[in-house]
């Protein structure tokens, strides 16, 4: 027996989502249980909820590349598939769905607000701009079994927190247009996201959020803007926070030393404190960034090593 589309909205509806809204999700569709209809029962069971005046909106994103070359092989249109899971993709597929033209970081939605969300999105618009747009309509986000991860918006308060690019790693994109495929160089498309989660139990004790179960998973809904106003200054006031403790990260890496933020990291690891291991690192990475085989050998022994020595 799987889980009915009529519990499903049941549960959207518990959590205080209703005719209206306009929402975006992320969901791990496996943690709610079987669902009547698969990914577009689950679709069908929210638009029910959201009525014809609401908006539902996912990340449709794709991947970068670390070389021109890499990315000129393989450019972005509109009907290729997103990696952000089965029902985003699902969603995309739908005839009435709109798709922003963001080669990254592209959105999909359906509903009265799928223009106005989906339409300013293209290779020269801020990554995220759909989110500043969705909170800017008083929009809402559900997080559906994916634990204190609040995808997208968290890369959202990055960005907005100056964050993404301050750490400079150079990635590629592209895109068809009229026939010809044109490759972008950014530096606001990549962040590490490893350790965001721990942004989220301050949120908790604010009381943001609204949490119960949809289907078989723990679910989160909030403002969407109140949520990314406070990661954002949360990350703000203190850059650190957004620093994991894995050696071979670059992105970690590169935006500590671009910061100066060896003296505001808790517990910080050998290769914080130590000046000569730093600038071994920022060498490393640097060739690593620019899609370097021999660099990347060395940073996983490196990590090896250093995951030995921890032990």
């Amino acid at each position: 027996m799987g889980v009915s589309k009529k519990r499903i909205s049941d549960d959207l509806r518990a959590l205080g989502i209703g005719s209206g809204d306009h929402l975006s999700i992320g969901i791990a569709l496996s943690k709610v249980g079987r669902v009547e209809g698969g990914p577009d029962g689950f679709i069908d069971a929210i638009l029910d909820v959201l009525g014809e005046e609401g908006t539902l909106m996912v990340n449709t994103f794709n991947f970068f590349y670390l070389t021109a070359e890499q990315a000129q092989a393989h450019p972005f249109d509109i009907s290729l598939p997103c990696v952000t899971g089965a029902v985003p993709e699902a969603l995309r597929k739908r005839q009435e769905a709109l798709r922003s033209c963001h080669p990254v970081k592209s959105v999909a939605a359906l509903g009265r607000l799928a223009g106005y969300l989906t339409e300013p999105h293209h290779s020269q618009s801020a990554p995220y701009l759909p989110y500043t747009l969705l909170s800017n309509a008083g929009g809402k986000s559900l997080f559906v079994g994916l634990g204190d991860n609040l995808v997208a918006i968290r890369h959202a308060a990055q960005y907005d927190a100056g964050l993404i690019s301050a750490a400079s790693i150079r990635v590629y994109a592209s895109f068809k247009d009229a026939g010809t495929i044109r490759v972008l160089q950014r530096d606001d498309y990549h962040a590490c996201c490893n350790v965001l989660r721990n942004l989220v139990p301050p949120l908790r004790k604010r009381g943001l959020f609204r949490e119960g179960m949809i289907g078989e998973a723990h679910s989160i809904f909030v403002s969407t803007v109140e949520a990314l106003q406070a990661m954002t200054e949360m990350l703000a006031a203190n850059p650190a926070s957004t620093l994991c403790p894995e050696i071979s990260c670059a992105w970690c890496r590169e935006l500590e030393r671009n910061l100066g933020l060896y003296d505001r990291v808790e517990n910080p690891r050998i290769f914080q404190k130590s000046t000569i291991v730093r600038e071994l690192l920022h060498t490393i990475n640097a060739r690593r960034i620019r899609g370097s085989y021999s660099a990347e050998k060395v940073m996983g022994a490196i990590r090896r090593a250093h995951h030995t020595w921890q032990i």
